[in-house]
């Protein structure tokens, strides 16, 4: 089972992402695609409703983000 992130509790967003990664291995995921369907699960409250709201096409690369 994926741990959640919520901006409201105490774990910071790098432990989130920490423990997806951690989590991956465990269920042996080994392509990009499947990680990123699944990431949407691990966040919730503020956080998936920003998710949700993200323009298509809007992020053009990852450096600096």
């Amino acid at each position: 089972m994926l741990i959640k992130y919520e901006p409201n509790k105490v774990i910071k967003e790098e432990d989130n992402l920490d423990n997806f990664y951690l989590h991956l291995q465990k269920i042996e995921v080994h392509y990009d695609e499947v990680a990123y369907r699944l990431f949407p699960f691990t966040i919730d409250g503020r956080s998936i409703a920003w998710y949700h709201n993200i323009p298509t096409n809007s992020i053009q690369n990852w450096r600096g983000v």
